[in-house]
């Protein structure tokens, strides 16, 4: 997995690129703090434990059904709270910029 994100690291001359990578499933904790580490987020399935990845502060909790609650947000809900939370960090500039020109195109 290491190989595969290779060049999706942030680059401070670059935009930030707005496609990304899904990993379906992370089969360890070293590939889920690499996901961590390159600023990508984990998402965990309600009612889904896995004893292979702990579920960490920042991670999202999701629902492989319709409606989300409380904590548990359905996976668009997900994705609309992580791509906000990133638009508002100090680095959403450049997302801004590169989503922006989407727009545009």
């Amino acid at each position: 997995m290491r190989e595969a994100l290779v060049g999706l690291e942030p680059q401070d001359s670059e935009p930030a690129i707005v496609g990304g990578v899904v990993v379906v499933h992370c089969l360890t904790e070293e590939e889920a703090e690499q996901v961590r580490k390159l600023g990508g987020s984990v998402w965990h399935v309600y009612g889904k434990p896995s004893g292979l990845v702990v579920n960490r502060i920042g991670d999202l909790m999701v629902t492989d059904a319709s409606v989300g609650f409380r904590h548990v947000r359905e996976p668009m809900e997900a994705l609309s709270e992580a791509l906000l939370e990133r638009l508002a960090s100090p680095g959403g500039t450049m997302t801004r910029a590169a989503l922006g020109r989407l727009a545009n195109e």
